[in-house]
């Protein structure tokens, strides 16, 4: 019997079964009829995969291995089991780290920071920094206050107030009394003294030349020039601008407070330049370079003048540049 017939027979059974009484086809199961094609009841199983097809062992063994909080959590609901609830709480709370710690990249993973973020989490979020590492995360979750955005803030936190244990080399944040004790040698004309007591504060290590060849030292090494500087040179005021032109003097170069000296001189006279001929009525535009079209419709002696001015021009300011060796 092909499968036209079957289907054919089974069809004529069905509609026998509306007329009279429903026949005992319990020794034919090839004329029963059909399950429905999807059969799934979202109250007694997951669907795995995007359609109820894609079933098989495998999602099934993976979800068993790896369940998914959601569905822990409305098992836990329906059972009252405690257990399967506290699952759910420690996935999700883990899921927060993981994304934290992606987030916060200097974060170090180790015994001091985590009691440090927790307490801080603690002391502003719950008020109450009786609690222990524990009991606080586990209050914190259940508040919903356990996020990515409250422990970056805590571990920032941390770092202004220099208690952050960070990698080896990085620096960071000096408290106001470890700033007032470098500022103080600075201004007492003990800047080598000032440079090795910042480094110290911000690494939480012994200076040393070695730390000198480190590339891993070299932004702690910077900063503690930089703070030296600025705090030890009594006719600098920091601003925006001349941090930028300092910074762009300086290049890639290390810092050193000789090199910082200079910088700050070649500053002083673009500044008084500028106060000189703002007083002039001198206005200061920025030039806009010729374009393409422009040099196009130059002729050659016109093009030989603007090649010849042009290079008189960075002669003019290579004479006045320092160089690189300076």
């Amino acid at each position: 019997m092909n499968e036209q017939e079957r289907a054919r027979l089974t069809t004529q059974g069905e509609q026998l079964d509306d007329q009279f009484s429903p026949l005992d086809l319990s020794g034919f199961p090839q004329f029963n009829k059909l399950p429905a094609a999807d059969f799934y009841d979202d109250r007694f199983s997951k669907r795995y995969g995007d359609t109820p097809l894609s079933r098989n062992a495998g999602d099934l063994k993976a979800f068993l291995r790896k369940p998914d909080p959601e569905a822990l959590m409305r098992a836990g609901l329906e059972s009252g089991d405690p257990t399967l609830l506290e699952e759910v709480a420690d996935i999700q709370g883990l899921e927060v780290v993981r994304q934290f710690k992606a987030q916060c990249d200097d974060y170090i993973p180790t015994n001091a920071n985590y009691e440090n973020v927790v307490s801080v989490l603690a002391a502003n979020l719950l008020g109450n920094d009786d609690l222990t590492p524990d009991e606080a995360v586990e209050e914190l979750e259940r508040r919903g206050q356990w996020t990515v955005e409250n422990l970056a803030s805590a571990w920032q936190s941390l770092k202004n107030a220099g208690l952050a244990e960070l990698p080896a080399g990085t620096a960071r944040a000096l408290t106001e009394a470890e700033k007032l004790e470098v500022s103080r040698l600075a201004q007492a004309g003990r800047g080598d003294a000032a440079i090795e007591k910042y480094v110290e504060y911000a690494t939480g290590e012994t200076p040393s030349v070695e730390m000198l060849a480190d590339p891993a030292y070299r932004q702690a090494c910077d900063q503690a020039v930089w703070y030296t500087f600025m705090v030890g040179t009594p006719d600098f005021a920091y601003t925006a601008e001349r941090a930028a032109f300092i910074d762009h003097y300086c290049g890639s170069r290390p810092l050193t407070i000789h090199l910082l000296q200079h910088a700050w001189s070649a500053c002083q006279k673009k500044e008084a330049q500028y106060a000189r001929d703002q007083a002039l009525g001198f206005t200061h535009r920025p030039e806009t370079p010729p374009t393409p079209q422009d040099l196009d419709s130059l002729d050659d002696g016109q093009l030989a003048n603007l090649y010849h001015n042009t290079l008189g021009e960075y002669v003019k300011s290579a004479r006045r540049s320092t160089g690189m060796l300076a």
